[in-house]
């Protein structure tokens, strides 16, 4: 029989996690076993009563709760709950995904079959739709991860958005606008537009490109040659570069396909994208920064 497995990463977002499964109970997956792992990372006693309650009652699928009992960071939490599908679950795919994630597409599980068929890649990515903003989060064209001159200008702008929010910090200031960010749906709406004219952007197929970690897809081929997901294991941000890059100096086809869809209802899993906030936007690129030096010490 085939065997599908989801993995949900829920950090106090159990509602949120909740409204996920149940668009995944509504896909059609005949003569398909589906397993969905919750992986819990530190919620109250109060969401993980909810997780069971809920979970105890879904009879059509599998599902199971992974208790970190703390909040060990997305790549530790979400490799958990991979290595917990890969073990007992033996799925043909594991798909990881965002708690704030729900899937409208009917054929999806048996799309996803088809274009394995023909592609054979290691991770698939869909086109991640975020309706509040109005933005199409994969592909990300560009992000040279590959190349350490990239990577070293990356860690060079984080450094420079922390001195900056720093400094207007020790002025007093507990909000800024450093940069587009902070100004989501004006930059999205010109993104998207510049994306479709120049690349054609998320309307057509590509390989190699950076996808979105608010839901990824493994295929076996990627299953059976690695027990992580996520490595090295970062605590939050920057994941996507560092798979991307461990695929691409291994020979993984990393695949984005319009043909596959998903809707991300963005914020739900960490703290949510840091906003007007000094102190969210100084969370948010320190945390940057330690993963594009992560990634930087993968050159050596």
């Amino acid at each position: 029989m085939r065997r599908f497995s989801f993995v949900i990463l829920n950090y106090h977002t159990s509602h949120d996690s909740i409204k996920c499964i149940q668009s995944i109970l509504k896909l059609s997956f005949d003569g398909i076993n589906i397993s969905v792992i919750i992986v819990d990372n530190g919620s109250s006693k109060e969401e993980l009563a909810l997780l069971y309650d809920f979970c105890n009652k879904v009879k059509k699928i599998k599902s199971i709760i992974l208790e970190m009992h703390e909040n060990v960071g997305f790549s530790k939490a979400n490799n958990a709950g991979y290595k917990y599908a890969k073990d007992n679950e033996a799925p043909d795919f594991i798909v990881i995904s965002n708690s704030d994630i729900i899937i409208e597409q009917k054929d999806f599980i048996n799309q996803i079959y088809r274009l394995y068929e023909i592609e054979q890649f290691s991770v698939l990515g869909p086109d991640v739709y975020v309706p509040r903003k109005k933005l199409h989060q994969s592909p990300v064209l560009g992000r040279k991860v590959a190349d350490r001159i990239f990577v070293e200008s990356e860690i060079k702008r984080c450094k420079e958005k922390i001195r900056l929010l720093e400094e207007k910090r020790s002025q007093g200031k507990k909000s800024a606008i450093i940069d587009g960010r902070t100004l989501p749906i004006a930059k999205n709406i010109i993104k998207n537009a510049a994306m479709k004219v120049l690349h054609k952007g998320y309307t057509r197929q590509y390989t190699g490109e950076y996808l979105h970690g608010a839901f990824i897809i493994c295929s076996s081929r990627f299953i059976e040659k690695y027990d992580k997901c996520f490595e090295p294991e970062v605590f939050l941000y920057g994941e996507e570069d560092l798979l991307l890059h461990k695929c691409l100096m291994n020979g993984d086809i990393v695949l984005y396909s319009p043909e596959i869809k998903v809707l991300h209802y963005s914020g739900g899993t960490s703290f949510g994208k840091p906003d007007t906030s000094i102190e969210k936007q100084i969370f948010y690129w320190n945390n940057e920064l330690k993963s594009k030096e992560v990634l930087l010490n993968q050159f050596k």
